[in-house]
């Protein structure tokens, strides 16, 4: 029988970009209930204050990057691995972060790891539902020049910012949004998919399946982002295997 020895703890360390706390136990709330390995421990992080509690724009991704980089360098050698929770292109903490701990450490960004993921696990179409219209054309200059045009169905800005997701007219929004991606799939497709693309809306699957129907395979940024740095640990050797 292959007995599995594990090396070590391995401390995984999500990071909430932006200083909204509420934001960071809906981090917590969808993480925690996952079946990770049991020598994976998760822990959080939210941005300190100065930081705004939602980013709308790239500048404001900067300004998070410029003021969480400082707070978490004396507290990297903690950590196995990083998840930037941030759906925006390319966060530049991601970078900042990678500059400095190891390369079997890894540093996912939420935005990243669902569109590669999208793009080799769906044989069928996919599209990205996303907040403001800010980032929604960031997003669509994004992946216009790398993702096939085939099965590729856009993405749908819902004209709401992170923060107001709990307001009843915001998920009227999203609603409709969903409706709109889901009338780009042409034919009888029988499946298709959409990316979550807020940490927001990890709590709007539901919703997304109510609109969408039974075809809807819903991609949570969030958990595909945690999915990476797990696989990106195990790659590195996070379980060693004896015979």
């Amino acid at each position: 029988m292959t007995e599995l020895k594990v090396a070590n703890m391995r401390q995984i360390l999500i990071i909430n970009p932006n200083s909204n706390s509420q934001m960071t136990a809906l981090l917590r709330s969808i993480l925690t209930p996952l079946p990770l390995p049991e020598t994976f421990r998760l822990n959080y992080y939210t941005a300190p204050s100065g930081v705004p509690p939602s980013l709308n724009s790239p500048e404001d991704g900067q300004l998070s990057a410029d003021l969480c980089f400082p707070d978490l360098l004396p507290q990297l050698e903690q950590y196995h691995a990083f998840v930037v929770a941030c759906f925006s292109p390319h966060h530049p903490l991601i970078a900042k972060l990678r500059s400095v701990v190891p390369a079997e450490h890894p540093v996912v960004g939420v935005y990243e790891e669902s569109v590669h993921f999208s793009r080799n696990m769906f044989s069928t179409h996919w599209g990205v539902l996303t907040t403001g219209q800010t980032w929604g054309d960031i997003i669509t200059k994004d992946l216009d020049g790398e993702v096939g045009k085939e099965r590729y169905l856009g993405v749908e800005a819902c004209g709401v910012h992170a923060s107001e997701l709990a307001n009843p007219e915001a998920r009227e929004k999203v609603r409709k949004s969903v409706v709109k991606l889901a009338e780009r799939v042409e034919g009888d497709e029988k499946v298709f998919g959409i990316v979550l693309g807020c940490v927001g809306f990890g709590e709007l699957g539901e919703v997304v399946k109510e609109v969408a129907g039974e075809r809807v395979r819903v991609v949570d940024c969030v958990r595909t982002g945690l999915g990476g740095a797990v696989a990106g640990l195990l790659g590195w050797g996070g379980l060693e295997i004896k015979n």
